[in-house]
């Protein structure tokens, strides 16, 4: 009867310490978890903060020049935005070339008129800016998802684990 009862407990002791490390593989799964997703939301936070400001510079670009304010937009921060995109975006050579030649026109005290092609390719800059920036929420928004049903199947997988230790300890 001794050595029956010496070996239930062994058996109940390898239970359990089985039990405690599916528990603690889900618990640090969940950390980590909750540590790349707190990462990947900053990442897009940031990224999304630019686009938008990117995006608003455009429009507000694109609007001064329909008013003829194409001088007085050379000087401010939207210009320097513009010319920034215009030399980081995917954008034919021809389009950066006109857009460039607007730009370096910049305190040189010439009046330089743009051409609706100069506004043509601005607005054209902002709609690929704001598809990129929609893609971007929707694949923020599947990261969520993925996140949020990954930490459910863990969480339940602590629970179930912790529900066992319980049930060997009775």
């Amino acid at each position: 009867a001794i050595t029956g009862g010496r070996a239930e407990l062994d058996q109940l002791k390898k239970a359990l310490k089985g039990h405690r490390a599916v528990r603690a593989e889900a618990e640090e799964a969940l950390a980590k978890a909750g540590s790349v997703r707190n990462s990947e939301a900053a990442d897009f936070a940031r990224e999304s903060a630019n686009s938008k400001a990117n995006i608003a510079a455009l429009g507000k670009a694109a609007k001064a020049l329909r008013k003829g304010l194409g001088q007085a937009f050379l000087q401010t921060r939207e210009a320097s935005i513009v010319r920034r995109l215009s030399v980081d975006m995917d954008i034919s050579s021809s389009d950066r070339d006109v857009v460039s030649s607007f730009l370096s026109n910049r305190g040189r005290g010439r009046t330089f008129q743009p051409t609706m092609e100069v506004v043509g390719i601005l607005e054209t800059m902002k709609e690929q800016m704001q598809k990129e920036l929609a893609q971007e929420v929707a694949e923020e928004k599947k990261a969520i998802e993925i996140y949020e049903e990954l930490t459910e199947a863990k969480r339940r997988e602590v629970t179930a684990a912790a529900l066992a230790m319980e049930n060997k300890l009775k």
